[in-house]
């Protein structure tokens, strides 16, 4: 593989934009689609933007804009509908300055829902769309919907009742029931992360429930789906210390049980910094991006080593990144001075293409017998105290590919893990005997 010279910085020129970027790979191609830049004139901050797909194909982005950060900025939505423009930002609140929304749309539903706080941190709140972004429920722009109220410790402002935390930054985890996985925050009492869980009734305005109050240090998570039922979830947070660049290294904690309990996880200190988002792919791949003014890319075939692959040296501040129905990545990030909303589109086949797989990991964090051990395109069972096992291959989409048992104990035999795909795959594979069952990692093979 070859490896071009780190900080050679390389001009790359299309029909579409002009960008700068920094190669920490090579690519048999530019992995950067498209740059274009929405309209945010006549705004000091264009800052924390979040980007969802509709259910009609249309894009729908928010962003806080205006005078200066918390004191004068407002919340807007921009739209660009399949094959147009970008149809110019809509304030949708006017009441109270705000900041960090977050826009997030169900599987297979057409509501969109944008969760937002106040400048007076304490005061969180949210608005839903049915009809693909184009209008806002309530209507009103001095109306939105309050969180249900909560006796939550993190809470020490006198003057407001407390409530429940919107998402801090980045979307939530949907499961499989529908429930979302919401990574909250506060900076009240110094830094903590926590989960809540938010179910669809009443269009997710009400049940919400912390989760896991105590999970993590520092602010702003963000999760990926280890498994493809999200039984195995790990997040990642802005690291709680304050670095003087700002740009600090993220903390990473692992649950095993849909997000009810969490562990801190060593992430080999490879993991990307802060500000940043991340997504899993539907191959089962992680892509993570950060940084701000230039953002970096980094991809993880299992969530715990990461390869940083990419760096756009003006990408802008506080991304965020989703996959689209067609594949492609978007990300758009915002300023806090010259700059503007930006939005970028990434080929993620590219951007993974030439990574390195980890495929020498043995599965952690649970006690067991035995353990599944995949090297060199076969996968194989190691320490079997004794009866059968049996190996059940998944693809990332939770579809069943083989089932294979081993008769005995510490038996020799290995699955060819390579002849049952053709090109690079994500896999999860579980081993189950008579006296455990356990779970290994995904497992990509090129």
């Amino acid at each position: 593989m070859q490896m071009c010279a780190r900080g050679k910085a390389m001009l790359i020129i299309s029909s579409v934009f002009i960008c700068c970027i920094f190669w920490v790979k090579s690519f048999s191609a530019n992995p950067v689609l498209s740059r274009e830049e929405l309209s945010t004139s006549g705004f000091t901050v264009s800052h924390s933007p979040t980007i969802v797909e509709a259910q009609n194909g249309d894009l729908v982005v928010s962003f806080y804009a205006g005078g200066e950060e918390g004191e004068d900025a407002w919340i807007y939505v921009d739209r660009k509908p399949q094959g147009g423009d970008w149809t110019g930002p809509v304030k949708i609140d006017n009441r109270i300055p705000g900041y960090n929304p977050v826009l997030f749309r169900p599987k297979g539903k057409r509501i969109i829902l944008l969760w937002y706080r106040f400048h007076i941190s304490a005061y969180h709140c949210m608005k839903y769309s049915l009809d693909d972004g184009r209008t806002w429920i309530p209507e009103s722009l001095d109306d939105r919907i309050s969180l249900p109220s909560a006796d939550l410790k993190y809470f020490q402002d006198a003057e407001l009742e407390p409530q429940y935390h919107v998402p801090n930054k980045n979307k939530p985890l949907e499961l499989d029931d529908g429930t979302l996985l919401i990574g909250a925050s506060s900076e009240f009492n110094g830094w903590v992360s926590f989960v809540e869980t938010v179910t669809p009734e009443n269009n997710y305005t009400t049940n919400y429930e912390v989760l896991a109050p105590d999970a993590a240090g520092g602010i702003q998570p963000i999760f990926f789906r280890l498994t493809p039922d999200a039984q195995k979830i790990l997040m990642t947070t802005r690291d709680a210390r304050r670095a003087p660049s700002r740009i600090t290294t993220g903390d990473g904690y692992l649950s095993t049980d849909y997000g009810k309990t969490w562990e801190p996880q060593d992430l080999n200190g490879n993991y990307p910094g802060w500000p940043g988002d991340g997504v899993t792919l539907d191959n089962g791949w992680h892509v993570a991006v950060w940084g701000r003014p230039e953002n970096e890319y980094a991809v993880s075939s299992d969530g715990f080593n990461w390869e940083r692959v990419l760096t756009i040296n003006d990408g802008g501040e506080y991304p965020s990144i989703i996959q689209t129905s067609d594949r492609k990545l978007h990300v758009v990030t915002g300023s806090r001075g010259t700059g503007g909303v930006t939005h970028f589109v990434l080929d993620p086949d590219l951007l993974t293409g030439d990574a390195t797989a980890i495929s020498d990991r043995t599965g952690t964090g649970m006690q067991r017998p035995f353990d599944i051990v995949v090297q060199d395109g076969t996968a194989k069972i190691v320490g079997n105290s004794g009866g059968p096992v049996t190996i059940e291959l998944y693809s990332s989409s939770g579809r069943k590919v083989a089932q294979y048992k081993y008769s005995g104990v510490n038996d020799a035999a290995a699955i060819n893990l390579k002849s049952l795909v053709s090109g690079r795959g994500a896999f999860y594979l579980k081993a189950s005997g008579a006296a455990c069952e356990t779970a290994g990692s995904f497992v990509c093979i090129q």
